[in-house]
C-alpha cells in the first residue's frame, strides 16, 4: 500500500530459505509438504504448545520484567510496538494464559482460527517471492516454484 499514515501498521509474514543449487527442488517440495499437511487437529499436541509457550514467557518476565515493562509501555505510543505486544508481549501471554485454562473450551474457535490464518499466508495473491543468485540458480528457482505456487490458493 501508498498509504503513509504513519499509525496504519501492516504486519507480514517473511521466511527465508538457503540451499545448495542441487537442492532447490527438493527444498521447495519439503516446504510445500508441511503447508500442505500442517494440520491443527491434535488437540493435545497443540495443548503442549500453549503451555510451553506460558511457561517461556513466565520465565521471561521473571528474568526481564522491565524490558516486558517498557514494552507495554511503548505500545501505547506505537502501532509497531502495539503489535509485537499483541503477538509477543504480556498482551499474548495473558491471551494464551486464558486459552490454557479454559482449553477444552475454546479448542474448536481456536482451530477454526487457525485454519483460517493459515489459508490467508499461504494464498498466492500474498505472495512476494526474492531471488538471490546467479541466472542459472535464478532460473532452476523459478522452474521450481510451480511446486510451491500449486499448493496455494
Amino acid at each position: 500500500s501508498n498509504d503513509k499514515n504513519p499509525a496504519k501498521f501492516y504486519p507480514f509474514l517473511e521466511s527465508q530459505i538457503k540451499v545448495m543449487n542441487d537442492k532447490s527442488s527438493r527444498a521447495i517440495e519439503i516446504l510445500a509438504e508441511i503447508v500442505e499437511n500442517t494440520s491443527f487437529e491434535d488437540g493435545k499436541r497443540i495443548r503442549e504448545i500453549i503451555r510451553e509457550l506460558v511457561s517461556r514467557i513466565e520465565m521471561n518476565l521473571m528474568q526481564a520484567g522491565h524490558q516486558v515493562a517498557n514494552s507495554r509501555l511503548t505500545s501505547y505510543f506505537s502501532p509497531t510496538a502495539s503489535y509485537v505486544e499483541k503477538i509477543s508481549g504480556y498482551e499474548y501471554f495473558v491471551f494464551l494464559r486464558n486459552l490454557e485454562k479454559d482449553f477444552d473450551n475454546q479448542f474448536d474457535k481456536l482451530k477454526s482460527k487457525l485454519y483460517s490464518l493459515k489459508k490467508d499466508l499461504f494464498n498466492i495473491n500474498n505472495w512476494t517471492v526474492s531471488i538471490t543468485g546467479e541466472d542459472k540458480e535464478v532460473n532452476l528457482l523459478k522452474e521450481n516454484l510451480s511446486i510451491w505456487f500449486s499448493i496455494l490458493d
